[in-house]
C-alpha cells in the first residue's frame, strides 16, 4: 500500500521541520536573553560612579581565581561561681580549604573543599558569605565548632585541667557590615574581590554594624562552673577608618578597622533548671579588622588578605566571653 506509506513519510518530514523551527526559535530566544543579560551587566559594570583618576574597572569580562583559605578561632571564658573565680580557654582546629571561583562582570561563584574532611580528621563546619561594594558590604561567618580543645582553671585549685576535644561545643555567627563615605576614590573590592583596581592612594571614614550570636554548651563538671549552656546575642554600632596604599609597580596595601560598641545585648546561662540573665559590661565591644596585600599584572593578579573579628561580651563578675576569629586567604587569578 504505497499511499499510506507516502502519508507517513510526509508526516515525518513535516514534523521534523516543525520541531526544527521550534528549536530554532528557542535557541534564538536564549541567545537574545544572554545578549540582554550581558548588555545589562556590562552597563552596570562600567557605570562611571567613581573617580577614574583613583579607581578603574578591569577591562576583561571574565576572572578565574584559585585560593587557599586558612582560618581559626579561640574563645576565652572567665567568671565567678559561688564566690570562686574560674578561667577557661578553647582552641579550634586550624581549617584549610581550597577554592576555585569564576566571575563575570563583577559577579562570581566558587566551590570550596576541605581535604581533611575527606579523611575524617576535621569535624567542624564553617560557612562564609561575602559581598563587597564601594559604598557598602558585609561579611557573614557561621562556625559550628565541635573538635576544639583547651584548658580550665578554678581559682581554688592550682592545677590546670585539660579540656579534651568535644568537652565544649560552640556555635558562632558573625555579621559585619560597613558603609564607606569616600566611595568614589576608595575601594574595598580592589583589595578583597579584585573587581576594581586602586590607581591612587585614598582613605575613608567607615561606619560599621556588627552582630554576634554565640551558643556554648559544656559537658564538664557543673560544680565548678554553675552553668552548662551559654547563649548571647549582641548588636554593635561603631566607626573606623580604612586606607588603600597604591604603590609603585601596581602593589596595593589595604588596612582598615571598625570598632563597635554593643548597644543591645541579651546574654543568658542555663543551670540545668532555668535560664539566668548575665549582667552586661560597658563597653562591650566587637572589633572588625581587615588587611590585604595585592599585586596586579597586565592580565593576572595575586595577593593575600586577612579578616579578623574580636569581641568581649559580658561581665567578669558573672561570665565574660572573649572570642577571636580570623581568616587568611592566599590567591592567584587570571583575567581574560
Amino acid at each position: 500500500m504505497p499511499f499510506p506509506r507516502t502519508l507517513l513519510t510526509l508526516f515525518f518530514i513535516l514534523s521534523t521541520i516543525t520541531v526544527s523551527q521550534a528549536q530554532e526559535k528557542k535557541n534564538l530566544w536564549l541567545c537574545r536573553l544572554i545578549q540582554t543579560a550581558d548588555s545589562l551587566l556590562t552597563k552596570r559594570y562600567f557605570k562611571a560612579d567613581f573617580d577614574t583618576l583613583y579607581l578603574a574597572r578591569p577591562r576583561t569580562a571574565w576572572t578565574v581565581k584559585g585560593r587557599v583559605n586558612l582560618s581559626g578561632s579561640n574563645m576565652y571564658l572567665r567568671g565567678t561561681s559561688k564566690g570562686i573565680g574560674y578561667n577557661a580557654m578553647l582552641y579550634s582546629d586550624f581549617k584549610t580549604t581550597l577554592n576555585v571561583s569564576i566571575g563575570f562582570r563583577g559577579l562570581s561563584i566558587g566551590v570550596s573543599v576541605n581535604p581533611l574532611s575527606w579523611t575524617g580528621k576535621y569535624h567542624d563546619y564553617e560557612f562564609n558569605l561575602n559581598s563587597y561594594g564601594n559604598r557598602w558590604g558585609i561579611d557573614i561567618v557561621y562556625h559550628n565548632q565541635q573538635s576544639a580543645e583547651g584548658w580550665i582553671k578554678s581559682n581554688d585549685q592550682e592545677q590546670i585541667r585539660k579540656l579534651d576535644a568535644g568537652t565544649l561545643l560552640s556555635k558562632t555567627l558573625n555579621a559585619d557590615a560597613y558603609f564607606v563615605f569616600n566611595n568614589k576614590r576608595f575601594s574595598i573590592p580592589a583589595a578583597f574581590s579584585q573587581s576594581y583596581i586602586q590607581k591612587r592612594s585614598a582613605g575613608t571614614w567607615l561606619l560599621g554594624v556588627s552582630l554576634m550570636n554565640q551558643w556554648v554548651e559544656s559537658t564538664i563538671d557543673t560544680q565548678k562552673i554553675h552553668s552548662n549552656k551559654y547563649s548571647s546575642l549582641s548588636i554593635g554600632v561603631g566607626a573606623g577608618y580604612g586606607y588603600n596604599f597604591a604603590m609603585r609597580k601596581n602593589w596595593l596595601i589595604h588596612l582598615s578597622a571598625v570598632p563597635s560598641v554593643v548597644i543591645w545585648s541579651k546574654t543568658e546561662t542555663w543551670n540545668g533548671r532555668e535560664w539566668n540573665k548575665v549582667s552586661s559590661h560597658f563597653p562591650d565591644v566587637i572589633m572588625a579588622g581587615r588587611a590585604a596585600l595585592i599585586k596586579n599584572y597586565r592580565q593576572n593578579f595575586m595577593g593575600i588578605s586577612l579578616i579578623a573579628n574580636f569581641s568581649a561580651i559580658g561581665e567578669a563578675s558573672s561570665m565574660q566571653v572573649s572570642t577571636t576569629k580570623w581568616r587568611l586567604r592566599i590567591f592567584y587569578g587570571w583575567r581574560f
